[in-house]
């Protein structure tokens, strides 16, 4: 039993970890102006780098404990984990690659709270 519940929660950790990191960077990429960017603030994402692939790979983590679990949050969290990614690298509008990553961050939060706040409790009780 509790290493269901370590499965779940490092699904839900990952899942954070990712929306995390890419809500940060795009809250970041946009205190900057295009030409600031063009002109080399971009950069910085190189130093990040490493994070950004921990994120990744966090992210894959996350789907395929997503899968084995059949957890409707989790499976929620790793549908919808691919328009953060799309957001980031450009595609779509101007509007939805800067709030993609945002409302995802917020969305990944929200559950993840909400598992190790509520249901993590409910769905493995304390035992007597």
């Amino acid at each position: 039993m509790r290493r269901t519940r370590g499965k779940y929660d490092l699904a839900y950790a990952c899942f954070l970890l990712f929306g995390s990191t890419f809500m940060s960077l795009s809250i970041f990429r946009a205190s900057y102006t295009d030409a600031e960017w063009a002109g080399g603030a971009g950069g910085i994402l190189l130093i990040l780098l490493p994070l950004i692939l921990a994120s990744l790979a966090a992210m894959l983590v996350g789907v395929v404990l997503s899968i084995g679990l059949e957890h409707p949050f989790l499976m929620v969290l790793a549908v919808t984990g691919a328009a953060p990614v799309a957001g980031f690298a450009g595609y779509g509008s101007r509007e939805f690659q800067h709030f993609a990553p945002i409302v995802y961050g917020m969305a990944v939060a929200a559950m993840s709270g909400l598992w190790f706040a509520v249901l993590r409790k409910r769905h493995f009780p304390p035992s007597a």
